[in-house]
C-alpha cells in the first residue's frame, strides 16, 4: 500500500513540474509574441530570446532582461532601453539610431556594425566601445581607458598605447596586439583566446586568470607582468621576457601530446621567476636556464630539460618523474620532497646540492657529478650511479638498496 501511495506521488511531482516547465516556456513564448505584436514589453525577462531582425521600432523595453538575447540586424530605432540587461547580448548590425540606452548594461554586448547616430543616447563608455569596434582606435587617447567588460572580439588594436587601461573581462578572442602597449594594464580575467600579441608590451601587466589559450606572445614584454591561474595552453611564449614574472598556479593543461596545447618557451629567460604550481608536464624545454627560480610545485613530469640550469634553485614538491635532465646543471640545488622517479639525470652535476626525502627510484645517475652531495630520507633503489664521480658524498637515513655504484657493485636486500 506504501509503495503503491509513493509511486502516485511520484507520477504526480512529475506530472506537475512538467507542466510548470511547460507554463515558462510559453511565458517566455508569450512575452516574445505580445512584443513582436505591441512592441511593449517594460521588465520582460527575454534572457537568451531569438530576436534576429525583428522589428521592434520604438518598443518601450525599459529594464528588459535580455542577457545573451539574439538582436542581429534588428531594428530597435528610437527603442526605449532605458536600464536594459544588455549584457552578452548579439546586437552586430541592429539599427539603434534614436535609441535611449541610457543606464542600460552593455558588458560582453556585441556592437560590431551596430547603427548610431547624434539622437542616440550611449554612455561614454559604451560610445567609446562601439567606436573601437567600427571606426578603430585611430585618434582615440586609450592611456587608462575604462573598456571594462568590453567585447572586443577580433579587434584590431595593433601599436596602440592601452597603457594603465582597465580591461577587466574583456572579450580579445582573436584580437590582434602585436606591438600594442599594455604595460601596467588590468586584464584579469580577460578572454584572450587565440589573440596575436607578438612584441606587445605587457610589463607590469595584471593577468590573473586571464585565458591566453593558443595566443602568440613571442618576443612580448611580460617583466614583472602578474599571470597567476591564467591559462597558457598553447600559448607562444617564445623568447618572451619573463623577468620577475608571476605564474603561481598558471595552467598549461593536462594532456599536452596534442601539439596545438604545448606551450612554448623557446629562447625564454625563466631565471628569478616564481612558478609555482605551474604544470608543465610532457614539455620540450633543454637548456633553460631555471637559475636561483622557485619551482614549488611545479610539475615537471615526461618533459625534456637536458641540459637545464637549475642552480640555486628551490625544488620543493616538483614532480621531475621520468623527465630527460641529462647535462642539467644542479649545483646548489635544494630538494625537498621531489619525485625523480626513473627521471634520466646522466651527466647531471649535482655538486654541493641537498635532497631530502626525495624518490629517486630508478633514476639514471650515470656519469653524474654528485661532489659534497647530500642524500638525507632519499629513496635510491635501484639508482644506477655507474661511472658517476662521488666525492664528499653523504647518505642519511637513505634507501640504497640493489643501487648500481660507479664501480658497477650492487648493495643486494
Amino acid at each position: 500500500m506504501n509503495l503503491r501511495r509513493t509511486l502516485l506521488y511520484l507520477i504526480l511531482l512529475n506530472l506537475l513540474c512538467y507542466e510548470q516547465l511547460n507554463c515558462v516556456a510559453r511565458a517566455g513564448e508569450e512575452e516574445i509574441k505580445h512584443l513582436n505584436r505591441t512592441r511593449v514589453c517594460p521588465g520582460c525577462d527575454l534572457e537568451r530570446a531569438q530576436l534576429q531582425g525583428f522589428f521592434l521600432q520604438n518598443a518601450r523595453l525599459r529594464a528588459a532582461n535580455l542577457q545573451n538575447a539574439d538582436l542581429r540586424y534588428a531594428d530597435l530605432r528610437n527603442a526605449f532601453l532605458i536600464d536594459a540587461d544588455l549584457r552578452g547580448a548579439n546586437l552586430q548590425g541592429a539599427d539603434l539610431r534614436g535609441a535611449n540606452l541610457r543606464g542600460a548594461k552593455l558588458a560582453r554586448a556585441n556592437l560590431r556594425e551596430v547603427k548610431i547616430n547624434n539622437r542616440t543616447l550611449l554612455s561614454a563608455k559604451g560610445q567609446l566601445i562601439w567606436q573601437l569596434m567600427n571606426e578603430g582606435p585611430f585618434g582615440l587617447d586609450l592611456v587608462g581607458a575604462n573598456l571594462e567588460g568590453a567585447n572586443l572580439s577580433r579587434i584590431d588594436l595593433r601599436n596602440t598605447d592601452l597603457s594603465e587601461a582597465n580591461l577587466t573581462e574583456v572579450n580579445l578572442q582573436g584580437a590582434i596586439l602585436e606591438e600594442a602597449n599594455l604595460s601596467n594594464t588590468n586584464l584579469k580575467r580577460a578572454e584572450i583566446f587565440i589573440a596575436n600579441l607578438k612584441k606587445a608590451n605587457l610589463e607590469q601587466a595584471d593577468l590573473r586568470s586571464a585565458d591566453l589559450r593558443q595566443s602568440i606572445l613571442s618576443s612580448a614584454n611580460l617583466q614583472e607582468a602578474n599571470l597567476q591561474n591564467s591559462d597558457l595552453r598553447g600559448t607562444d611564449l617564445s623568447n618572451a621576457n619573463l623577468n620577475g614574472a608571476t605564474l603561481v598556479g598558471a595552467f598549461t593543461g593536462d594532456n599536452l601530446e596534442e601539439a596545438q596545447w604545448q606551450v612554448k618557451l623557446e629562447g625564454v629567460d625563466l631565471k628569478g621567476i616564481d612558478l609555482y604550481g605551474v604544470n608543465l608536464l610532457n614539455i620540450d624545454l633543454p637548456g633553460l636556464d631555471f637559475s636561483n627560480t622557485n619551482l614549488e610545485g611545479v610539475n615537471f613530469s615526461n618533459s625534456n630539460l637536458q641540459g637545464a640550469n637549475f642552480q640555486g634553485a628551490t625544488l620543493h614538491k616538483v614532480n621531475l618523474s621520468n623527465a630527460n635532465l641529462a647535462g642539467a646543471n644542479f649545483r646548489g640545488a635544494n630538494f625537498s620532497h621531489v619525485d625523480l622517479r626513473e627521471a634520466d639525470l646522466q651527466g647531471a652535476d649535482l655538486t654541493e646540492a641537498y635532497v631530502s626525502q626525495t624518490k629517486l627510484t630508478d633514476a639514471n645517475l650515470t656519469k653524474s657529478i654528485l661532489i659534497n652531495t647530500v642524500f638525507e630520507g632519499v629513496n635510491l633503489k635501484r639508482a644506477n650511479f655507474f661511472r658517476a664521480k662521488l666525492t664528499g658524498i653523504r647518505f642519511k637515513v637513505t634507501n640504497i638498496c640493489d643501487a648500481t655504484f660507479p664501480d658497477g657493485s650492487q648493495i643486494k636486500c
